[in-house]
């Protein structure tokens, strides 16, 4: 599959090296080629930080996510240093990381995909025998029937 990764930091290209490791063909870039790699994506993900996500999809317009699978990574942590241990989060308290996603694609279903810990064992997981966890989100119980646990 042709994966187009928008955004370069960490989560990017850690999650480069994963798919290109099992055998995708990737192509990764920050803000100034996201038109490109929108184009070439068969699967797209949405990699920016949380705070650049919204305009970095309204900059690219609803065409070039149409008929592309969309994985977002993204995360409302704030730029601002934790505080009293706490993460700060740049949604307001009456709203959710997942009503900024619908917003940027109002016409599909979503799935949001975990960043707590990105690495390539997330991606490729080696664990000992027993039962394996993965966590996501749902918007549909069809979806979540789709993940056993």
């Amino acid at each position: 599959m042709k994966v187009g990764i928008l955004g370069k930091g960490p989560v990017g290209d850690a999650l480069a090296a994963a798919f290109t490791h099992t055998g995708h063909t990737v192509r990764i870039g920050g803000r100034a080629q996201f038109g490109e790699i929108a184009h070439f994506g068969e699967l797209l993900v949405l990699a920016v930080p949380g705070a650049a996500a919204e305009a970095a999809v309204k900059g690219l317009g609803a065409t070039a996510f149409a008929g592309k699978i969309v994985m977002d990574v993204t995360n409302p942590i704030a730029g601002e240093p934790p505080e009293n241990g706490v993460v700060r989060v740049f949604t307001g308290p009456n709203d959710r990381w997942a009503n900024v996603c619908r917003r940027c694609f109002p016409k599909r279903r979503s799935s949001k995909d975990s960043t707590a810990s990105v690495k390539t064992s997330c991606f490729v997981p080696n664990f000992r025998a027993g039962r394996r966890r993965c966590f996501t989100a749902a918007t549909t119980p069809a979806q979540r029937l789709r993940w056993p646990g």
